[in-house]
């Protein structure tokens, strides 16, 4: 039979208890923050790597596109000294735009195309080390339909460095067009650029030279 009085509750355990707990439920946070912190830290750094990898891609690629430069300006002053020869002998300004044009065209066709392997070799020598692959998918330089342009499409340009494994393709079209010269003038004092770029040639003066990079430049640009 109860007896009231007989037995008391006892509380004696039920700090540990609650101690117990409450560590664990911290040691969990903690456990949760630290690892959010890694993964944090390693995205960050993952992130860090990739993007110097993409810079180092694509100061590659800026390399190329100067040595497919130094192709336009050469291209450039072998037409510009045939058409300047034969200035008088082309009546018209029609005749000249177009001797002017066709040489230019075919020699920087021949000088990329003499020139293709030597791209790459050329980026190889500069990126010693690093894996660096320059792929033309197209053979040469199409004119494109209803303009003048000239492009070369869908060439890759892929960077891989050997020290992270990271790699960088860059995919692209090169447009090419042939510069706008006023070849209208009587005499051959030399041809004047139309539109904004209104300068006489030659000249010795620095700023009174157009730049032949707006001729040549990189259109549909990814990064994959």
């Amino acid at each position: 039979m109860y007896e009231k009085g007989k037995y008391n509750l006892n509380n004696k355990g039920a700090a540990l208890v609650t101690v117990i707990v409450v560590v664990a439920f911290l040691s969990i946070i903690g456990t949760i923050i630290l690892y959010g912190s890694g993964t944090n830290f390693y995205m960050k750094k993952t992130d860090m790597k990739t993007k110097e990898n993409f810079y180092d891609g694509e100061r590659g690629f800026e390399e190329f596109k100067g040595l497919l430069m130094k192709d336009v300006n050469q291209a450039f002053e072998n037409a510009y000294y045939t058409a300047m020869i034969d200035y008088a002998n082309a009546g018209t300004g029609d005749a000249r735009e177009a001797t002017f044009a066709n040489k230019f065209l075919n020699d920087f066709a021949n000088l990329f195309n003499a020139n293709r392997d030597n791209y790459k070799a050329n980026l190889e020598a500069k990126y010693s080390g690093s894996n660096v692959t320059l792929t033309f998918n197209n053979p040469s330089f199409v004119k494109e339909t209803g303009s003048e342009r000239r492009i070369l499409s869908d060439v890759e340009y892929e960077y891989t460095d050997p020290s992270t494994g990271y790699s960088t393709v860059i995919s692209t079209d090169i447009v090419l067009i042939v510069p706008d010269l006023d070849w209208s003038v009587s005499k051959s004092e030399g041809a004047y650029l139309t539109g904004e770029d209104a300068t006489f040639l030659p000249s010795n003066d620095p700023d009174d030279r157009f730049k032949l990079t707006k001729y040549l430049y990189f259109e549909n640009w990814t990064k994959k």
